[in-house]
């Protein structure tokens, strides 16, 4: 064999060599790094880390659920509403903004001077669903079972009844206010129910039921105006109530019944104040200039001074309308803001 020849096949299997050798070290480092596995060097411990939960399988959990439903809640915008109610209670709430409402039985001037029927009921629904025009909570005068409800505390302070029927399928929830002798229900399936929960929660938590007043407990939004509803046999009215306002509504009794008289409506610490009456008497002539004015809502109207029992004040006729409005003392801005906004339906 040639010199050359031999040093090349001596070369080939130096390199054949080198390459096996080099193919083994990969695994020899991977060795290396693992844990022995014997009596004096137990089993490590293995972290599993798994990917975030998605919104799909996230399972929060009770206190997780309670912050999120509190997010929730803060994060819904809401207004005052406050509703005359026929048995010496005024009703309030924080309604969300997307919610409507309707108060029963609707105002008929016709209806109840021709027929001389009072309805002494009265209930309203609150309509909360933008897709389900049956989808609504009730309020009337109405009691629940006792059994298996349990203690419930009403924003204003009075403690009720509270029963709930939570299955697979449906949501049921009663609240019951034994001052006023008024019922709160709603009656859903559980999927609407779990769809609208911050919503409804919030509205639920607010409700209050203030005697002859609207309740100072009835909501946290104290910068927030209410849009207080008056309805009886011969007014329908509405109109904004701030929170300097004070408000009172006043019943008298006839014939076993509250029959309503007028709303006492005046700022905190002022001695103006501002009757809302119903009148259902025909205008009589008399001595004083009246003076025709129209108010921002729209409604036309007579006015002209007066003086009674050493007090004095403006007096409002709205006669299509079957009301007169009080005025006693000065015509402060606050009051005059307050007359601008009553709307008579």
């Amino acid at each position: 064999m040639k010199k050359t020849t031999f040093l090349s096949f001596l070369l080939f299997l130096l390199l054949t060599a080198c390459g096996q050798k080099q193919s083994q070290m990969p695994s020899a480092i991977m060795a290396s790094q693992l844990p022995i596995m014997n009596e004096t060097n137990p089993q490590p411990t293995v972290k599993i880390t798994t990917p975030p939960a998605t919104s799909e399988t996230a399972t929060p959990s009770l206190s997780q659920e309670g912050s999120v439903a509190s997010s929730i809640n803060s994060q819904i915008e809401t207004e005052c509403v406050a509703i005359i109610l026929r048995r010496q209670f005024v009703f309030s709430c924080n309604l969300p903004q997307n919610w409507d409402y309707s108060i029963y039985p609707q105002y008929s001037k016709d209806y109840y001077e021709y027929t001389g029927e009072r309805d002494e009921s009265m209930y309203v629904y609150f309509f909360y669903s933008e897709t389900d025009p049956a989808a609504c909570i009730s309020l009337m005068h109405e009691s629940i079972s006792s059994e298996g409800a349990k203690g419930y505390t009403f924003a204003d302070g009075v403690t009720g009844l509270r029963k709930v029927i939570d299955d697979k399928d449906v949501y049921e929830e009663f609240l019951y206010h034994p001052v006023s002798g008024y019922r709160i229900t709603l009656s859903t399936s559980k999927a609407d129910y779990l769809a609208h929960e911050g919503e409804l929660r919030t509205f639920l938590d607010s409700v209050a039921f203030g005697a002859d007043r609207i309740s100072i407990n009835a909501s946290k939004d104290n910068d927030k105006p209410y849009h207080l509803h008056l309805q009886n046999e011969y007014l329908q009215a509405e109109m904004t109530i701030k929170r300097d306002i004070a408000s009172k509504a006043v019943w008298e009794l006839e014939n076993a019944s509250f029959v309503f008289r007028r709303l006492e409506l005046s700022p905190d610490g002022s001695d103006t104040k501002l009757f809302l009456i119903p009148d259902n008497f025909l205008f009589e002539k008399d001595s004083r200039t009246w003076e025709r004015c129209k108010l921002e809502s729209g409604i036309t109207a007579y006015r002209a001074p007066f003086e009674e029992d050493g007090q004095s004040g403006m007096e409002y006729k709205l006669l299509r309308l079957g009301c007169t409005i009080k005025i006693y003392n000065e015509e402060t801005e606050q009051i005059r803001e307050l007359l601008n906004s009553i709307v008579i339906r």
